[in-house]
């Protein structure tokens, strides 16, 4: 279990849990340092909203945010709210990304990060029935008036942490046999 696991696991059951990650969240070196803020995050998980300061620190040789700035902010999301929405009797990883830049910025970018019910529903019966799933994502990186400054797609795997487990244990033997 990693430290931000041990964490989430200890906050469990506070009042608010949400709040405290939040700033958790912020607060983590590894997230500090890509200028990005969880300035949101709903009750239940479903949505997250990121803010991405434009200074010093993540401007490029050109004057403008740096693509990695960008990118690093948005990276951890996904995984840390469908880990946070579905039980711990699920593995939640990201399998490939991708970002399309659509023009440079100078200002602070703003990056919504939403799941429905029914997309969570879908998942969960995915899983049920195949054991994993691998399905696509994405999110815009846009300004206050919501002109879109980058998008990033990303693709998720989902399985069950017995199924996931018994995987590796597979592919272990047959790495040992050849």
């Amino acid at each position: 279990m990693s430290f931000y696991q041990s964490l989430a696991k200890l906050f469990a059951n506070v009042p608010h849990r949400h709040r405290v990650m939040r700033r958790i969240f912020n607060l983590s070196p590894m997230y500090r340092k890509t200028n990005g803020r969880v300035i949101a995050i709903s009750e239940d998980y479903k949505t997250f909203q990121v803010k991405i300061k434009f200074s010093w620190k993540n401007a490029n040789y050109n004057g403008t945010m740096f693509g990695g700035s960008m990118y690093a902010a948005v990276d951890p999301i996904f995984v840390v709210q469908l880990s946070q929405i579905l039980s711990s009797d699920y593995i939640v990883w990201d399998k490939t990304a991708k970002i399309y830049f659509k023009r440079p910025a100078k200002e602070a970018l703003y990056a919504d990060f939403h799941f429905t019910e029914e997309e969570i529903a879908w998942l969960m019966k995915e899983v049920e029935e195949k054991q994993e799933v691998v399905f696509q994502k994405e999110v815009d990186l846009v300004n206050k008036k919501k002109a879109v400054f980058a998008r990033v797609e990303k693709e998720i795997y989902i399985s069950t942490v017995t199924y996931f487990k018994e995987k590796q244990q597979l592919r272990k033997q047959q790495r040992m046999n050849n």
